[in-house]
């Protein structure tokens, strides 16, 4: 089980960790989404909407 070290308002500053479960079914399905991304980048099938990308780094931007 990965553990994520985080700080809390009641860790006083210092690191707490937190084990984190991850589930099967959710790390195979991860697995297979990234093997099927490979292909189709190799494939030259994988297209990239510049538009989509800009939105998304303006919205990570917005939300810190």
């Amino acid at each position: 089980m990965p553990r994520i070290q985080v700080r809390t308002p009641s860790s006083n500053g210092r690191p707490v960790t937190n084990m984190v479960p991850m589930r099967h079914d959710a790390d195979e399905s991860r697995r297979r989404h990234l093997e099927q991304l490979r292909e189709r980048i190799e494939s030259d099938s994988y297209t990239v909407d510049p538009h989509k990308v800009a939105e998304a780094i303006l919205r990570r931007l917005q939300t810190r």
